[in-house]
């Protein structure tokens, strides 16, 4: 027989955290708060950090062009080049990596300001950072993704054919 010792659920759910950027600080009222959080979360304004590469993380991701500037979550009309800015504390020896659409766009060793101008395009942008000097190459930090998209038409009118007024029976069952 051989016994494994697994460890305990304090150590699993410290491993990995949900870091949000919440649009305002935390205020004190439970209920307010909560809907803070919750709407943090489900806007995307945030990434995962997997603690026991690194502490303490510290990580941020923005796009920009013509049309404005967006964070984790945002969407972005597309409107001439986009800068993309990774600021994050990996140490030199990781690597920071910004894919577009699922694809590598930069791949480089991390840096404390890591700045990329992109041709004007849709897509979908996002970062990870590796601890590239140990085994595995452990994902540090990974976004959520900046999504930049054509300009939005304005939304269709849904109509509704009227009833019919009068009915057919297809089946009787006597």
């Amino acid at each position: 027989r051989v016994a494994v010792p697994l460890p305990g659920y304090g150590v699993v759910f410290g491993a990995l955290s949900q870091r949000i950027r919440l649009a305002r600080p935390l205020g004190g009222d439970p209920l307010a708060d909560a809907t803070l959080v919750l709407e943090a979360i489900r806007d995307g304004h945030g990434y995962l950090a997997l603690d026991g590469v690194l502490a303490p993380p510290s990580f941020s991701f923005a796009a920009a062009n013509g049309a404005g500037a967006a964070a984790q979550g945002d969407t972005l009309e597309v409107r001439g080049p986009l800068t993309l800015t990774v600021r994050t504390n990996a140490p030199a020896s990781f690597r920071t990596t910004i894919w577009h659409d699922g694809e590598v766009l930069v791949d480089e060793p991390s840096s404390p300001e890591l700045v990329h101008t992109d041709t004007e395009r849709p897509g979908v942008y996002r970062v990870e950072v590796r601890a590239a000097d140990r085994p595995g190459r452990p994902v540090w930090f990974a976004s959520n993704p900046i999504y930049v998209r054509p300009k939005a038409f304005p939304p269709v009118e849904q109509t509704r054919p009227a009833p019919p007024r009068a009915r057919r029976v297809l089946f009787d069952a006597n």
